[in-house]
């Protein structure tokens, strides 16, 4: 897209849209072919003042791909100016309600993970899976004083190695316990997590300078308590970010979201986005369309 010669307007942006390619989601269709001629249509049904989307399938680009194949060979979303790649990851730190007791420890529980999204410039997709997830090797001892790979697992993130991932898992439960799992690949997802470390080093290289941008879930973020355990850390997540995304169910908790980031002294550049897993008709909050932010600028990513 070339930038608008009457200077930049005010548009609605959502970079945080999830396609029938990630792994949870809840678009209809018998096959994904169906499912994703359901997402294009619904897309291209969206009001005219939506013009840039962030695709994020967690931590696949595959539907990324697809969406730009659609747009650039087929002549799909032709109301939609930009589509940006997004990769979700989990990073390993934990968050939950945490309590300190009279006598110095801490109890803790509700936990789940810091999510962190990071928007590349509309390149190659294959650029963003060899120099930037392929660089992302988590390794997980699953088995004790294990030397071979039945007790270890150390790969390049595919869908393959997350399901022998999950496999693993499930192998090294208790036998009593093993109906409890999720399918092998589900079970690999939802145990995969990475290093805030480990991300940024990946994006230090030459292909990735001045093409990316760092957001931080903010519920989860929120999660992680105000304590003396962890208020370095907490800030150090949030404030290396570039930007941080919600899912307001309207705008006064927007606005009190932001005030209260404001108030606290860290990264207070909120953005509303959807986090769609399902379609527009739905009544599903994180639904196509349901959350957006204005911003003036032209749909590139030097706009945003």
């Amino acid at each position: 897209m070339t930038n608008s010669l009457a200077g930049s307007t005010w548009k609605k942006w959502d970079l945080h849209v999830h396609t029938p390619s990630s792994l949870v989601h809840n678009y209809p269709g018998a096959s994904q072919d169906e499912a994703w001629e359901a997402f294009l249509t619904d897309l291209e049904a969206l009001p005219p003042e939506f013009k840039a989307i962030g695709i994020n399938d967690y931590i696949f680009i595959d539907g990324y791909e697809r969406a730009r194949k659609a747009k650039l060979e087929q002549g799909r979303l032709k109301n939609i100016d930009l589509l940006l790649p997004v990769i979700e990851l989990r990073l390993d730190k934990f968050a939950g309600v945490v309590k300190k007791e009279k006598d110095g420890t801490y109890s803790q529980s509700g936990w789940n993970r810091i999510n962190l999204h990071v928007i590349f410039d509309a390149m190659d997709p294959a650029v963003i899976q060899q120099q930037f997830l392929n660089a992302l090797t988590p390794s997980y001892q699953l088995i004790p004083d294990s030397s071979d790979l039945k007790g270890k697992w150390n790969a390049v993130i595919t869908r393959e190695s997350l399901a022998e991932l999950g496999k693993m898992i499930v192998d090294s439960a208790p036998p009593e316990k093993k109906a409890d799992y999720a399918p092998h690949l589900r079970e690999g997802f939802n145990n995969l997590c990475v290093s805030l470390e480990k991300v940024v080093a990946a994006l230090e290289k030459p292909y990735f300078a001045g093409r990316f941008l760092i957001a931080v879930g903010k519920t989860e973020w929120a999660n992680l308590k105000w304590d003396d355990q962890s208020i370095a850390e907490k800030r150090n997540i949030i404030n290396q970010a570039d930007l941080v995304f919600t899912a307001a169910a309207n705008p006064a908790e927007y606005h009190a979201a932001r005030k209260k980031l404001s108030e606290s002294n860290v990264k207070a550049t909120l953005l509303d986005c959807s986090d769609a897993h399902a379609p527009r008709a739905s009544e599903h909050k994180d639904r196509v369309g349901n959350c957006f932010t204005w911003i003036k600028a032209d749909a590139t990513f030097d706009g945003l």
